[in-house]
């Protein structure tokens, strides 16, 4: 028999830190009543404009309009979702905000060899058109298929990259058993579910007119919302898109090369140095090439005859353990790569013409660095 709703009080303080945690954690209302409350709180960083589906930060910085909450019995792969709930998320793109939700789903006792999962997604305007979500996980869908995968009308359109490169995604999840005889006070933390590209780069060659980041193979075209363990953490469906290896585009023009700035869709303003170009991505997480040999990422410049006028490798800051460059590694959820550096202390294009060795590309590993980006 399901307990009253009145003697459950579980408390999910969800923490949308993109990628921090040190957000203060919200105190569920003392009102006695032993109603399910959930707390979220959303931080980025003050001062900054908030393009919604424009990849402009790495840093602290988060654009979710959107949050969803999903309740599974039990934690393996076969537990079926038994709530699937709007918070109603009501917090402007902006600083820290907080707010409260009440769980309306009456949750049966439990016990601690069998607890549930809560999953928390949060989205920006552009991820639920991209993925189907909230619906594409629904009451009855078991814990193994809660993945965002790009919606098949996207796929059949061609346009699905385009998608992914403009959708932010944040999830989180926690297991935890229930018993009416006593309150439960939970934590999500939420991280991006996608990784972030960025390419900045100056003195591209004169006969150059296109530039691609290009990855090993196609991309993928869904993630796991529960993070997986490391080495595993991605999803297997992929692209069939012919250009669905293509991770970046830049167009090598004179108007964009003589531009001291760029300038978003919402008007926000970003300066770059004259000759050079920007460009950022999101993108789902992919594993390394499964040959050791293989290279994860290469840039390649095209001429405008569309012929291939140049490749650079692009290989890891580090060397490996033997003194050789790396150039095999993952592209991993929550993680932002930058091919030059381009932040609030630094401002350093990658040098395409005077370098004549690989390109390197900078990997922030918990995404807050202080790096504006443009799409």
């Amino acid at each position: 028999m399901k307990p009253s709703f009145r003697h459950i009080l579980a408390a999910l303080a969800v923490l949308l830190a993109a990628g921090c945690t040190d957000a203060p954690q919200p105190v569920p209302p003392a009102d006695g009543t032993g109603q399910v409350w959930i707390g979220f709180a959303a931080r980025r960083q003050a001062g900054r404009a908030a393009p919604r589906t424009s990849l402009v930060s790495a840093d602290n910085v988060q654009h979710v309009t959107s949050m969803h909450l999903y309740v599974f019995d039990g934690t393996g792969d076969d537990a079926l979702c038994i709530a699937s709930e709007d918070v109603h998320w009501q917090q402007p793109i902006g600083p820290t905000a907080s707010q409260y939700y009440k769980l309306e789903t009456e949750l049966p006792d439990g016990d601690a060899a069998d607890p549930y999962t809560f999953l928390a997604v949060g989205m920006d305007d552009a991820s639920p058109d991209t993925y189907g979500l909230p619906d594409a996980i629904a009451e009855g869908t078991m814990l193994a298929e809660a993945k965002a995968h790009v919606r098949q009308a996207l796929v059949d359109g061609g346009t699905a990259h385009q998608a992914i490169a403009t959708s932010e995604l944040f999830a989180g999840s926690v297991t935890a058993a229930y018993s009416s005889e006593a309150d439960l006070h939970l934590t999500i933390d939420l991280y991006r579910r996608v990784a972030g590209v960025l390419a900045y780069v100056t003195n591209i060659p004169v006969d150059v007119t296109a530039i691609e980041l290009q990855l090993y193979e196609a991309q993928r075209a869904e993630v796991p919302l529960v993070a997986q363990p490391a080495g595993s953490d991605h999803g297997t469906a992929t692209l069939d898109a012919a250009d669905a290896r293509t991770l970046l585009h830049l167009d090598v023009t004179p108007e964009a090369l003589a531009a001291e700035s760029v300038t978003l869709a919402d008007g926000t303003t970003y300066a770059k140095q004259p000759g050079s170009l920007l460009a950022g991505a999101y993108m789902l997480p992919m594993p390394a090439p499964a040959d050791a040999a293989g290279h994860t990422l290469v840039l390649e410049m095209y001429k405008a005859d569309g012929s291939l006028a140049g490749t650079k490798n692009v290989r890891l800051p580090d060397l490996d353990a033997t003194g050789a460059p790396v150039y095999n590694f993952p592209l991993e959820a929550n993680h932002f790569y930058t091919i030059g550096m381009k932040d609030a202390a630094t401002d350093e294009p990658a040098d395409l013409g005077g370098d004549t060795g690989d390109a390197v590309i900078y990997v922030d590993g918990n995404w807050q660095a202080d790096v504006d980006i443009v799409m």
